[in-house]
Order: C-alpha cells, then structure tokens, then sequence
C-alpha cells in the first residue's frame, strides 16, 4: 500500500513542519510507504525535507494551490482529477479545507484519513458574527455527516477530539495520535532553580495572564518568570507585569532562535505550559511545549487534562481550566518540592522516553493503518 500524507505547513511555523516531517520520518522507519504532499511554499523547505516529498505532485499542486484556497472550481476539479489519478492508494489528510475533504470523499478507489488537531468549529464559533455563525454551522454539519462518514477512519490528537467527529460523523473507527517528540535532551548545566520560562505564541489561548498575578505576593521576590515569544497578547502581559509587587522578576526575552532557546530550557527549573485551552472548548489536549520542556527535564503547570500525563506525578502542577490567576501558594509549594528532589529531572526523562517518543508512536500509527487496510481493528 502507498499512502499519500497532505498537509499544510503554516510557512511561519517551523514547529508544524518539524512534526509533520518528524512523523513522515518514523512512518518511513515502521515500513509505510508515504510521500508528503505540502499545501506551502515549498521554497521553505530543507533538502532532507524535500526528501519525503513527492516533487512530480508538487509540481502540479504549485499551479493551483491558490485557486483551491479560493475555492476556485477549474481549480478544484484539476485536484480532483490530480488524486484520481495519482498511484496512491490511502491519503492522510492534515488540512481541513471543506473542498479538499470532500474531493477525497468523491475520488472513487481512493481511501482516506482526516487528521483533526482540534475542533475546528468550536474555534472558529467564538470569533464570528451571527450570520458567520449559521454559515459555519451549516458547513461543519456538511462535513461531519456527509463527508467525513466516507473516510477509512478519523484520527485526533487526543480522544476528546476524535470522539467528538466519530460521533458528529457516524464514523465508528479512530485512532488517537497525539503530539510526540524526537527525543530527550540531557545537559549537565546547572539549574537555576528560581527561573521559570513561558515559550510560545503569545496569545490569549495560551493564558499566560494567569501566572502574572502571584507577583504580587512578597515570597516570590526570589523567581523570576520569563517570557519567550510574541504575539497579539503580549502588550497587555507587559502592562499587568508593570503593576505587580514583583515587577522587576518578570522577563520578556521576545523571539530568540532555536539554539537560544534551547539554552534557557537547558538553565530553567519550570515550563509553563498552556493554560487555557478552555478557550478553545477543549478539556483534554496534548500541547507540544509542554512535551519539549518534559524532554529538557523540567517539571511543568499546565491548565488542561494531558491525554499523557497520568494523575498524580510529582513532576506536574495541574490548575483548574479557568481563567483564576494562580496562586503563589500553590506554586511555591510546587517550587519547593521540586528544589528538595533534584531525582526528578530523571523520572522525567524515563517518563519521556516510554510515553512520549515519536518512534514508539508513529509505530503504532502504522500497525493502525495497516489493519485498517485488511479489514482489521
């Protein structure tokens, strides 16, 4: 079987094109045949990356991918005709344009598998009008019930998400693919205990607000909190850090290239992960900052049910998924524990390496895969 992985790499993401090729590379390592073809700029792309391409299809995609973004017709049917005829027996689809889903479902002889990395709908529901709404409404009622029941199988990152389309769609087989990393990253720097480090994108989806207002307790005069990013909420961080008691301990680093910020993950004590993906409507999620800080050994505060992170480890301080700041409490009890057990880094890393590697992941996908293809679960 030759399958065909169709994505959309965001050309300002490189962490979208580490995952997708990291996965083509285990894939190809569990002895699946798969080629990617890239809804990008593939003047982007590495030597090595293109590797895993299929350059003829590329080729051709190039010529219209405008037009299929604009739902341009001539457009979409030289897609359709591009699939029917190309020697790929299953597509793994990881762009969820309505119009590309459903050429898939129309592409007799041809099977195919949606990868959902949320619920695009909910996301989308908050930010738009009345009218927007009943128009999304409509389309995502099109997609689940007529288009997606005509895949092989749907596969989510985590099961609340695959759930969530298996029922909306009828479809009664999915897979759980969550986010996964290369590997641990083991350096003999020396911790500084007190630096705790918030990486990412700096919007409201990430509540980073949420950690800003235990500053204003006289016992955390000895953390200091940095941020390492951009983004659209990052004004409003710098005005709330201006008006706590400890101001001068909250750091913005703006954006910093890999090997900088691989540098400030090997000398930190915590990563704050996302914490707020309530906002999103999600309960559960799989964030892939907080599997990098877990590969660098850092214990992590998250605000969200990780589809991997079992209850009750030491090396996880899980708050409530609201918008309720964080109590100083709370995270120097947090703090305190993790100065008095420096074993911790090590339970980290064995807990990275048996759960969290996309090596034993991206087996697992591809023993899925192929059961699915001889009529097996």
């Amino acid at each position: 079987m030759k399958y065909l992985y169709i994505a959309s790499l965001a050309d300002n993401s490189s962490s979208v094109r580490e995952k997708v090729f990291l996965q083509l590379k285990h894939l190809t390592l569990s002895g699946l045949d798969v080629k990617l073809l890239p809804f990008t700029n593939t003047s982007i792309l590495t030597e090595e990356e293109l590797r895993y391409c299929d350059l003829p299809l590329i080729s051709q995609l190039t010529e219209i991918q405008d037009g299929i973004e604009n739902n341009d017709i001539l457009s979409l049917y030289r897609f359709y005709k591009l699939i029917k005829q190309c020697h790929y027996d299953t597509i793994l689809l990881r762009y969820h344009r309505t119009s590309v889903a459903l050429i898939l479902s129309l592409a007799k002889g041809k099977k195919w598998v949606p990868i959902f990395e949320s619920i695009i709908e909910k996301e989308q529901f908050d930010k738009e009008g009345v009218f927007s709404k009943l128009l999304l409404f409509i389309v995502a009622r099109i997609r689940n019930k007529f288009i997606l029941s005509k895949s092989l199988a749907v596969v989510g990152v985590t099961d609340e998400i695959a759930r969530y389309y298996a029922d909306a769609s009828g479809q009664k087989t999915t897979h759980i693919l969550p986010n996964s990393i290369e590997k641990i990253h083991k350096y003999p720097a020396e911790r500084n205990i007190n630096k705790v480090v918030a990486i990412g994108n700096i919007s409201k989806a990430q509540g980073f607000d949420r950690i800003i207002p235990m500053f204003n307790d006289h016992r955390m005069k000895h953390v200091h909190l940095y941020f390492i990013g951009d983004g659209p909420a990052l004004a409003r961080l710098k005005e709330m850090a201006k008006s706590v008691l400890c101001s001068e301990n909250i750091h913005f680093s703006g954006v910093l290239d890999r090997q900088a910020i691989e540098n400030e993950l090997h000398t930190a004590a915590i990563g704050i992960s996302p914490l707020a993906a309530h906002k999103k409507g999600l309960k559960r999620a799989c964030a892939l900052k907080t599997r990098e800080y877990l590969s660098f050994g850092l214990p992590v505060i998250l605000g969200y049910d990780d589809v991997d992170l079992m209850p009750g480890l030491q090396f996880v301080l899980q708050v409530p998924p609201d918008d309720t700041p964080i109590s100083a409490d709370d995270f120097l009890s947090f703090h305190a524990y993790i100065q008095q057990h420096s074993f911790l880094r090590e339970d980290i890393y064995a807990y990275v390496n048996k759960y969290m590697l996309y090596e034993n992941r991206m087996k697992l996908f591809a023993e899925f895969l192929k059961s699915q293809e001889v009529g097996t679960v």
